[in-house]
């Protein structure tokens, strides 16, 4: 039997790294993960390696030699899907997009990038988890609800036992999981977030309302967000997760507003932001790309030099235009909820498009479900965390390395695959 402590769990993006594992015969037995990394481990199985090319079991050597040809032969190709991947694995496909002029993308959905473009905006005050649980005194969570989405969210950094209590200001559409655990709950239609993000601003920066107005802007009366910015204002150290208002990525103005916000809070005391992720391992990918290419996502190399501008290159637009001839999805934990959030005609475009797919066992079995189409090629592929070591990004930018917990060296990692694709076409 072996025993490990200290396990990181990929269950979410908070990636508790206090788990007990003991693994006897294949089996785990794992001690403090939440309900979600219970569920995250109870579906996993050790697979073997599986290969095949136009549904014929092939072997390894082969299946890389046919997908370096289909590479070879695209004129467009897209690569995407790298949410699940190790950070190791994403740098690989990224040297592979770089040597064939592909477009390179995360997810095929573009909500919830406009964070991204607040960022470049007006920028981002920002901490680790670790600075929020020891020094934060007021944490506020908009439009998020962590005991749903991070169960030991709150648990491990929002209001850790044993450090002194902070208050919890909740602001949502509705009461939820984590309202019911807050000081103070704010109700707010989703719509109305950016014109109360103003009334905020103007109500730190001591500037005269008009009542009615707020109320027909906001929901509320102005006394409800003098109160919320006095809150704000009195923190010795206060904390901002947030989640997405809008599906719309083209602009959100709400996000710029909340950024604009916590930079303002700073003039009176200390204040940071973090996004409340839910998307695995996209932060990395992100980081990888923007290390690599100067883009954080939607990078086009069919020029074989890095090229974005904001949406165009994304795999959504490009699914939805038709630009794109094969497509490479490296992605060990399946993709079927992300072609759920896509248009009819980038759907299309997609399920017609010849496929080369990289999933873990667990993966196939997700996309099985959804009946993806056209696939040219199917790899399976280790799981990182499970199967696999290497490393993940925590919802605040830190690295936490992922061990491997079962299995032998025989099922590829899919860095290791897109490494020996890249390393053929090169030859």
């Amino acid at each position: 039997m072996n025993q490990l402590r200290n396990v990181v769990c990929p269950g979410c993006t908070c990636l508790c790294d206090d788990l007990h594992v003991n693994e006897k015969n294949g089996s785990l037995e794992i001690r403090n993960a939440c309900e979600m990394g219970n569920r995250w481990f109870a579906d996993l199985t050790v697979a073997s390696e599986k290969c095949q090319i136009d549904g014929q079991a092939i072997d390894l050597p082969s299946a890389i030699e046919r997908c370096s040809n289909m590479l070879r032969e695209s004129t467009a190709p897209l690569i995407c899907g790298l949410d699940h991947l190790t950070t190791q694995s994403q740098q690989s496909a990224w040297n592979l997009a770089d040597r064939t002029g592909a477009n390179i993308d995360i997810l095929f959905s573009n909500a919830g990038r406009a964070s991204q473009f607040a960022l470049q905006h007006v920028g981002k005050v920002s901490a680790t988890l670790g600075e929020v649980a020891h020094r934060s005194d007021v944490i506020v969570f908009w439009f998020c609800d962590p005991m749903t989405t991070h169960p030991r969210h709150l648990e491990r950094y929002s209001n850790p036992a044993g450090l002194p209590k902070r208050k919890i200001i909740v602001v949502d559409d509705c009461r939820t999981a984590t309202a019911e655990k807050a000081d103070l709950f704010i109700e707010l239609s989703r719509p109305n977030a950016t014109a109360a993000l103003a009334t905020l601003r103007a109500c730190l920066s001591g500037l005269q309302l008009d009542s009615q107005a707020v109320k027909q802007s906001t929901g509320l009366d102005v006394e409800s967000w003098q109160k919320l910015s006095q809150h704000l204002s009195a923190a010795k150290y206060g904390a901002l997760f947030y989640g997405h208002t809008t599906h719309d990525s083209n602009f959100d103005s709400a996000n710029d507003s909340l950024a604009s916000l916590v930079r303002e809070l700073n003039n009176k005391t200390r204040f940071v932001s973090l996004s409340m992720r839910s998307d695995a391992n996209s932060q990395s990918a992100e980081n990888v790309l923007a290390w690599s290419s100067g883009f954080p996502f939607a990078v086009n190399l069919n020029r074989r030099y890095p090229r974005s501008n904001w949406l165009e290159y994304s795999a959504a637009e490009i699914l939805r235009r038709g630009e794109c001839d094969m497509i490479l999805v490296a992605s060990t934990g399946g993709l079927s909820r992300q072609i759920d959030a896509l248009g009819n005609t980038a759907a299309k475009h997609f399920q017609a498009t010849p496929k080369i797919v990289l999933f873990s066992e667990a993966g196939a079995k997700a996309e099985a479900e959804c009946g993806l189409e056209n696939v040219a090629a199917c790899i399976t592929v280790s799981l990182p965390g499970f199967n696999e070591s290497g490393d993940s990004c925590r919802q605040d930018d830190v690295l936490l390395p992922l061990v491997k917990l079962v299995g032998d060296d025989t099922l590829p990692s899919a860095g290791h695959i897109l490494d020996a694709i890249a390393t053929v076409i090169s030859d």
